[in-house]
């Protein structure tokens, strides 16, 4: 998960320089992100790291206000097309955030190319 790079205790150069250079008005990120980040952050037993996990998350739904794109109709009608069409199994969150790209005409910048390559959207993988 891209988004979630900078948090590490070292994170990749090249990500970071890439995440830089784009400019903030054209990422967006998926509801579908935001519930696995706090998912991940559920799961950690209470420590320094969960709290500053949990702070990031608000901070990150801060930063990304206005661009956290919701799974309607229109992006469930494409998560079904997908999952007949690509023939093989699918997660449900990575055919929903795929439908989401597609029906908002984005990429998706992601290291797990193979996953989305059938999703008929373009996908970059910015540790390359």
């Amino acid at each position: 998960m891209v988004v979630s790079e900078r948090t590490k205790s070292r994170p990749d150069a090249k990500v970071c320089t890439w995440l830089h250079a784009l400019d903030p008005k054209t990422q967006f990120i998926s509801v579908i992100t935001i519930g696995e980040i706090r998912f991940g952050v559920e799961r950690l037993a209470p420590s320094p790291a969960k709290a500053r996990l949990q702070t990031w998350l608000e901070d990150l739904k801060t930063i990304f206000a206005g661009r956290i794109l919701p799974v309607d109709l229109t992006v469930c009608e494409r998560w079904g097309h997908l999952r007949a069409k690509v023939g093989r199994s699918l997660s449900v969150a990575d055919a929903l955030i795929g439908a989401t790209a597609f029906v908002h005409g984005l990429a998706i910048a992601t290291r797990n190319e193979h996953d989305f390559k059938d999703f008929g959207v373009r996908v970059s993988n910015p540790w390359l």
